[in-house]
Order: structure tokens, then C-alpha cells, then sequence
């Protein structure tokens, strides 16, 4: 089973960036390294904008040339951090992955057969909480991931 840590800093930036884009959907990357033992370390993230303009307000998706140009940043920075998941937010929502966000990943899984990391802020006039999944094995459901403080 994996564990994850992604630091309060980068936790506040994830909230903050999905908090500006309410009452639309946010989105963006999760930067990290997998280390060997499991751990999966967030170490930055960054906001991408929601190309989705019919359903802004409970869908989105990432722009390629966006998630391109993020691939490439990273692949020159060559300090061996990649993308190792993606951020959204369901606003006035809760902070669990929808029936649409586990058919998005499973689409995703079966094109690239990477195992994402997947955090979902439910985001509105409360307190915000931020929630972490992956695909299980089977790539057919979502696990939440313990997260290390």
C-alpha cells in the first residue's frame, strides 16, 4: 500500500489555487517522487486551467498543450520529480471521488498504465478538506491513500 506526503505548504497552495477558481472546478498537478518503499512525496503542485467550458462548474479537464508544456518543465528541470497525480475540487461537494472521476481514471489508467495519485478538495463557504486516492490494483475502484502529516 502506498503512502503519501505532501507538505502543509504545498496543501495550502493546492486549496488556495482551487479556491480561486470556485465556484467552478479547479484543477491542476501533483509534482512528486515515488520513492522506492512506497512513499510517494508531493513536493510542489501547479494549477492548470479547466479547459471544460460547457460543465466549468462540475467537470474538468486538463488542456494537452497545458499538461505538455507542465511535462516538459519538469523533464528539463531533471531533478527527478514527474507528474505523479492531478487535483480537482467539487464545489459545495464533498471531498470522495465521483462515479465521473473514477471513470476518468480508469480511461487514463488504460492509456498510460500508470497508477495516479488523485486529490479531491470539496471546496465552498466551509472548511475545505482535501482527500487523496489511487486506483487499486485491479485499476477498477479508487483506495483512499494515508497521508503522512
Amino acid at each position: 500500500m502506498n503512502r503519501l506526503h505532501i507538505s502543509p505548504q504545498t496543501r495550502e497552495h493546492i486549496l488556495a489555487s482551487l479556491r480561486a477558481a470556485y465556484p467552478d472546478e479547479g484543477c491542476g498537478a501533483l509534482i512528486g517522487i515515488e520513492h522506492g518503499d512506497g512513499l510517494i512525496e508531493v513536493v510542489s503542485a501547479e494549477a492548470l486551467p479547466n479547459a471544460e467550458t460547457v460543465r466549468g462548474e462540475d467537470r474538468f479537464s486538463i488542456e494537452p498543450h497545458a499538461y505538455a508544456a507542465l511535462e516538459q518543465r519538469l523533464s528539463a528541470r531533471n531533478d527527478g520529480t514527474r507528474i505523479v497525480g492531478f487535483f480537482h475540487s467539487h464545489p459545495d461537494g464533498v471531498a470522495r471521488p465521483s462515479s465521473i472521476d473514477l471513470e476518468a481514471a480508469i480511461g487514463l489508467y488504460e492509456v498510460v498504465r500508470t497508477f495516479y495519485v488523485y486529490a479531491i478538495a470539496a471546496i465552498g463557504r466551509g472548511e475545505a478538506e482535501l482527500t487523496c486516492w489511487k486506483l487499486n490494483a485491479a485499476a477498477d475502484e479508487f483506495v483512499q491513500l494515508p497521508t503522512d502529516p
